[in-house]
């Protein structure tokens, strides 16, 4: 197999290897914060899988967006309560960017990543 075709698939794995390490820290009271983390990054990259083999992606390319969009909310929350410094919170962000751009140039391509 071809490993720059799976590169979304590896960096989304590599942003929740990140988050893992992130939520260890995390309160037990924001029990919620974290597990909406934990639970959309793992959706996440479901959604890449199961879009990468169905044969009408826009819309679940549309719903990753979306969770994209709401694991930069999560970082920023995470910071505002002071779970997370400013600098793992940008690094967190510049991951999903990155995501983000690549689901933007499959959208705009219309092929298998």
């Amino acid at each position: 197999m071809n490993k720059d075709r799976f590169n979304v698939i590896n960096n989304v794995k590599d942003f929740i290897n990140y988050i893992d390490t992130l939520l260890v820290n995390y309160p037990r009271t924001s029990f919620n914060l974290k597990n909406r983390i934990e639970v959309t990054s793992y959706d996440l990259l479901e959604l890449l899988f199961l879009t990468n083999i169905i044969d009408n992606r826009i819309n679940n390319q549309k719903i990753i967006i979306s969770k994209i969009c709401m694991l930069d909310y999560y970082l920023e929350i995470s910071y505002n309560k002071k779970y997370i410094s400013f600098k793992k919170m940008n690094i967190g962000i510049t991951k999903l960017d990155i995501i983000k751009k690549m689901i933007l140039g499959w959208i705009k391509s219309g092929s298998s990543i």
